[in-house]
């Protein structure tokens, strides 16, 4: 029962690291919003830093254990190593993301990477421009506009 509690807590714990609003870095700045249509998807593969924590992990485990036997150095090596390895994963998420081309209704053209792997081609988005980059699918007729606006010239 006290692990089913602890896994909860964890559960929640990990849950408030995800967002769906604006950064807060973007308090008192100026914040673009403009609505663009997916024109090419291509998948891709981020980095990962988790070799890198791994390796720092079992430097420290071990020197934390340095004034025990061989052993105790080994074994401080491996759970450094291993937990290291595993909250740098579990922070960084999945490894697998989007390089989306997208075209603004002023048929400006440029590219965002992102996590999300949903994304399909012809999809109109809601592209917010901060500190970061946030998009959000949205109906189809954000991304018409421009044809509307031509014709009340």
């Amino acid at each position: 029962m006290k692990n089913l509690v602890y896994g909860a807590l964890f559960g929640v714990f990990l849950s408030g690291c995800a967002s769906s609003g604006i950064n807060q870095w973007d308090a008192e700045q100026v914040v673009q919003i403009e609505y663009a249509k997916v024109t090419a998807v291509k998948p891709i593969r981020f980095d990962s830093q988790a070799d890198e924590a791994m390796a720092i992990g079992a430097i420290e485990g071990a020197l934390i254990n340095s004034d025990g036997d061989v052993g105790d150095m080994l074994a401080g090596a491996t759970v450094g190593a291993f937990f290291s390895g595993l909250f740098t994963t579990i922070a960084e998420g999945g490894s697998k993301g989007l390089l989306l081309s997208l075209e603004t209704n002023d048929y400006e053209r440029y590219q965002v990477t992102t996590k999300k792997t949903k994304i399909k081609l012809n999809q109109c988005l809601e592209v917010i421009h901060g500190t970061e980059v946030s998009l959000k699918k949205v109906n189809r007729r954000y991304c018409n506009a421009r044809q509307d606006l031509s014709f009340n010239d």
